[in-house]
């Protein structure tokens, strides 16, 4: 039978020295623990905020060259033809009509032109899109230089402030959520290669895989060198049987 007293007690006194060395240090590694949390979810945020700067910059510069290239035309062409309808117009009554009709013509194919030019501006929306994505981009300077400001204080002065990386999560996905209009597929593509060692944000992890990701889609091509036979693919059929092909 156990008499009390025969073995020493295992409750620790809250003034022994080592249970309050163990407590310091509980305590400052879990302190180090969600510093360094903090400081790796600011890192994160850092670098999806620099690739949507990116992407937002290539994206102003795409249209507003697709917009040149329409709205130029377009006023050429509109002075050309009011020109021409302006020195042709003596000139129909007293030609004759192979003459009239080959002025008819011209003045045809370039109304045709000039409105086929003016309804593509209009339908894609170039200028309204240059001018979103010019604007868009300093939302995300200025809070790319918030979490740098953070940063620098978290290395020089004090610790890392939670409140002020969820303000800025919540400013970054209001930011992402709010987005008007979509990134060009290549110019995503192209992100992906030159940040492929940073974090991504949505929009880049959420698009279409790529074709070496697929090998289904995957077919011989005689013009191509080095062409190598791919293997045999197994696909279900609408009967759900399955057939072989190359």
């Amino acid at each position: 039978t156990r008499i009390e007293g025969d073995y020493p007690s295992h409750e620790v006194s809250p003034n022994d020295p080592l249970a309050k060395q163990n407590s310091t240090e509980n305590n400052s590694s879990s302190t180090m623990s969600l510093e360094t949390n903090l400081m790796k979810s600011t890192q994160v945020l850092r670098e999806r905020t620099i690739v949507h700067e990116y992407l937002c910059y290539r994206t102003c510069e795409y249209y507003a060259r697709l917009n040149r290239a329409t709205t130029i035309p377009s006023i050429v062409l509109t002075g050309g033809l009011m020109l021409f309808n302006s020195n042709t117009t003596a000139d129909e009554c007293s030609g004759s009509s192979t003459v009239n009709n080959l002025l008819k013509g011209i003045n045809i194919a370039g109304n045709s032109l000039l409105t086929i030019l003016l309804s593509v501006q209009t339908a894609f929306k170039f200028a309204e899109k240059a001018d979103y994505f010019f604007n868009q981009p300093k939302k995300y300077t200025r809070l790319h230089g918030n979490i740098n400001d953070e940063i620098i204080r978290h290395n020089t002065v004090r610790p890392m402030d939670a409140e002020h990386l969820k303000e800025w999560s919540r400013e970054y996905n209001a930011l992402d959520e709010n987005m008007l209009y979509d990134y060009p597929p290549h110019i995503i593509h192209t992100a992906r290669t030159k940040f492929k060692n940073h974090h991504m944000p949505l929009v880049c992890n959420s698009t279409s895989v790529l074709d070496n990701d697929i090998p289904w889609r995957k077919r011989t091509r005689p013009w191509r060198k080095n062409n190598h036979p791919l293997p045999k693919i197994e696909s279900p059929t609408k009967d759900m049987k399955k057939i072989n092909y190359i």
